[in-house]
């Protein structure tokens, strides 16, 4: 049975040190239809796609949700992967447009429900509020970049101290038994956001796989770790799951591999994990103490970046939502709810 690659919440796209990143792209490939919904903030884009979820949930579909990167309470897409159906948020930043307009894709326009007078005696109001939500957004983007030069100096300083042929033989030894796969193919899932509520961390992996490792170090060996679980996937045809950090999207955080049902993690909330992997113990104590000055200042600055990151994202949130309240004023919800339904009664018809 083909393994399932849409359940589950994750997010679609990031705020990240290389600014807003959507893989919107890569998650929506093998989709056969695909609702794009338009309309600004406040619209009830989201609580469509939530209708929609819920629907399919109910009559028994699997669903995928992807949150809103910005705003986790909120869904940006929702995958129904049994009818191959997607219902994707198309506004800003993830601008989307159809690419094959009635065959694939189609518009579903909730902006048509706003009352177009109400929303001008706003005008100077939603114009500075945008503009200094971009600006903010452009700030917390500057101060994940430089979060991301700290990180980097981390990683560097760190790389000299792992010990790669005993880290190597351990990937072997673990990974010996590993049957060949179906084909080797790499899915991104975003698992951790910086969000206007904060950084929210998922975990899909470890709902979703039957066998647990919980990965445990304080410098860094992870992600080489990892590294090394993906060479071997790939040896093996082994489809794979990557989760990346969002402040460097080239590092890896978790890994899941669904045809063998087994995940790597960083953390275990339900305490499912059959074995805790120490890390620790790829690395070289003399090498990380001859450095520790700079690692501890390396440190200190990342986290005070992304202390700041989430202050500014905190400001972005009121600003967002006085937004959305001058357009809620103006919508027609009724009307919307009418669109809702009908669409529900096309996609489960």
């Amino acid at each position: 049975m083909p393994y399932d690659k849409y359940s589950g919440k994750y997010f679609a796209a990031a705020n990240t040190g290389q600014g807003f990143v959507s893989f919107f792209d890569g998650i929506f490939t093998d989709i056969s239809h695909l609702y794009i919904i338009k309309g600004g903030s406040g619209t009830g884009k989201s609580r469509m796609m939530k209708d929609i979820a819920d629907r399919a949930e109910q009559l028994g579909y699997s669903v995928g949700r992807c949150l809103c990167s910005a705003d986790a309470d909120s869904l940006d897409a929702v995958i129904i992967p049994e009818l191959s159906v997607g219902i994707l948020d198309g506004t800003s930043p993830h601008v989307t447009d159809p690419k094959y307009p009635g065959a694939v894709d189609e518009i579903v326009d909730v902006g048509r429900f706003w009352d177009k007078d109400k929303l001008r005696l706003h005008t100077d109001s939603i114009r500075e509020m945008i503009d200094r939500k971009s600006l903010l957004f452009a700030c917390a983007y500057d101060l994940l970049r430089a979060a991301g030069s700290a990180d980097a100096l981390l990683s560097r300083l760190r790389k000299g101290a792992v010990d790669r042929q005993k880290m190597n033989s351990a990937v072997e030894r673990l990974t010996r038994k590993w049957k060949n796969g179906s084909g080797y193919a790499e899915h991104i899932r975003i698992l951790d956001a910086f969000t206007m509520k904060g950084e929210v961390r998922l975990d899909l992996f470890n709902q979703r796989a039957e066998r647990i490792y919980l990965l445990d170090g304080r410098h860094g060996a992870e992600s080489e770790f990892l590294r090394g679980i993906v060479r071997v996937a790939k040896e093996k045809r082994q489809p794979v799951f990557l989760a990346p950090d969002p402040v460097d999207l080239s590092r890896i955080c978790e890994v899941m591999l669904p045809e063998l049902g087994i995940a790597f993690v960083r953390r275990d909330p339900d305490d499912k994990a059959e074995r805790i992997i120490n890390t620790e113990r790829f690395v070289r104590p003399e090498i990380i103490r001859k450095f520790k000055p700079c690692l501890t200042e390396a440190n200190r600055r990342k986290r005070g970046l992304l202390q700041s990151v989430n202050t500014i994202l905190s400001e972005i949130r009121k600003l967002h939502f006085e937004i959305e309240d001058i357009y809620i004023s103006a919508m027609n919800f009724d009307a919307k709810e009418e669109l809702t339904a009908a669409l529900i009664d096309e996609i489960f018809k």
